[in-house]
């Protein structure tokens, strides 16, 4: 073993121990119990989120982690998607397994007063699953051993009835990630940094932190932008202020050397809708929170279609336009899911430029068609309801999520809505409780209870002489 092996080695085992002894304490943050407090059924509940939130994490991120650590760092082709290896593959199968035994066992056994409203959100997250497996099964692809993930995880937070304050975890597990982006590009840039498809190391006009671009654990600075942007409203639910100042630092840290412009407008739009919101009444909070988030909904759709020069967003007006064609030649039930996939194996628009649509609309328009837009149509309205019902309360997480989620969506695909992929874990996960949450009128007093006119006060017999 050569003296530079020897040190990146050393330097990947240290990184992992950092990683490793950092999520023992994120852990044991988490679940610690008093001692003399009984453990009811809603505290149970509530820890039972807390490690379906861990292990979506690590069956998200470990994997690409140990693959970045043990193998030589170079970004893929469209058509050149690196083969995991053995321990990463060991790394995915073990999380996965744990996270959906997990999710079995509390879908079974949990004794929590299930909401029964929270079934429209499972629906609504499960709708595009199930368009894009019948779509895989219909092209003929097996699917991968992850895809049972969502449904299970989503009926088990239904279960748990999981609230919105109990994706505090998913705060520090991004606070993790940021750290462990920046110490592996600190200290391991060979593992850390962004390199091109022929291996060496990348350099960018767009760098932000001196020429080189931070990729942390993922295979591209722009994913792991796109994880950190959909993470960090989540520090809005930290009552403690110098955590919520620490992850938020070490998170636009990381986000600034990835210089993932997108994810950075993201969190900037996320922010100052909250400034915004915050300044009306209890009306007036509510109602404009829902129309920033369809706002951004429809800048989604608003900016493809608008675009003309194919070199526009750095090259993606060409992908966009080469998709679009595509969908006019399906346009109720789209292309089906693997068509990216397809299209790279022959010469095209697409080949070399894009593993996906660049943007939600697109991508589901060309995939999915009009049924799978009509699903996501239904998942933004509940979203927008949810955040305007909450943000009436003064609470502003459900609002800054959904203009992140649909900011980033502007120039990426934050969710395909099939398995685990390494963003899932912000993207789908937290989606999920967000629309299990009853969007109802805050701020309303409920009615109170009639009297029982059957009771009448005990009045004592009078005796007569």
């Amino acid at each position: 073993m050569s003296a530079e092996s020897f040190d990146s080695t050393m330097l990947g085992v240290t990184i992992l121990i950092v990683a490793f002894l950092a999520l023992v304490f994120v852990t044991a943050k988490l679940t610690r119990v008093k001692v003399r407090e009984a453990l009811t059924p809603d505290l149970r509940a509530s820890r039972s989120i807390r490690w379906i939130v861990i292990l979506a994490w690590a069956a998200c991120t470990v994997p690409s982690l140990i693959q970045n650590l043990t193998t030589g760092r170079r970004a893929n082709a469209v058509a050149d998607m690196a083969a995991s290896t053995q321990s990463a593959a060991l790394a995915a199968y073990g999380a996965t397994f744990l996270l959906l035994v997990l999710c079995a066992s509390q879908i079974l056994t949990s004794r929590v007063a299930t909401n029964s409203r929270g079934v429209v959100g499972v629906v609504l997250i499960l709708l595009p699953w199930s368009m894009s497996v019948i779509s895989s099964l219909a092209a003929g692809v097996a699917l991968p051993y992850n895809t049972l993930a969502l449904p299970l995880v989503a009926i088990a937070l239904w279960r748990l009835n999981a609230k919105l304050e109990d994706l505090v975890p998913v705060a520090w597990l991004t606070g993790l990630t940021a750290t462990v982006a920046l110490l592996m590009g600190l200290l391991l840039p060979s593992r850390g940094l962004l390199h091109g498809s022929s291996g060496h190391l990348s350099t960018a006009d767009k760098a932000i932190i001196g020429d080189t671009l931070l990729a942390g654990p993922f295979n591209h600075s722009n994913q792991l932008g796109v994880v950190l942007a959909l993470g960090l409203p989540a520090v809005l639910l930290l009552s403690n202020k110098k955590a919520r100042f620490w992850i938020t630092a070490a998170t636009v840290l990381a986000l600034a050397w990835s210089a993932s412009r997108g994810s950075l407008v993201a969190v900037a739009v996320g922010m100052v809708a909250v400034f915004l919101v915050s300044m009306f009444d209890v009306a007036g909070r509510r109602a404009l929170a829902r129309l920033v988030v369809i706002a951004c909904a429809a800048v989604v759709v608003y900016v493809p279609l608008t675009t003309d020069t194919l070199a526009a967003y750095s090259d993606r007006g060409q992908i966009w336009r080469a998709s679009l064609a595509g969908w006019e030649e399906s346009p109720v039930f789209g292309k089906g899911y693997v068509w990216y996939s397809a299209m790279a194996t022959v010469r095209n628009d697409l080949t070399e430029v894009a593993f996906n649509g660049h943007n939600l609309f697109v991508h589901a328009a060309v995939t999915g068609g009009i049924a799978l837009l009509l699903a996501l149509v239904l998942l933004c309205l509940r979203m927008a309801s949810v955040s305007g019902s909450v943000a009436g309360e003064g609470k502003f997480f459900a609002m800054a999520y959904s203009v992140g989620f649909f900011a980033i969506a502007v120039l990426e695909v934050p969710s395909r809505f099939r398995d685990l992929d390494p963003t899932a874990w912000v993207s789908l996960l937290p989606l999920a409780v967000l629309l299990m949450q009853n969007p109802v009128a805050s701020g309303l007093k409920s009615p109170a209870p009639k009297a029982n006119r059957s009771l009448r006060p005990y009045r004592p017999a009078t005796l007569r002489p």
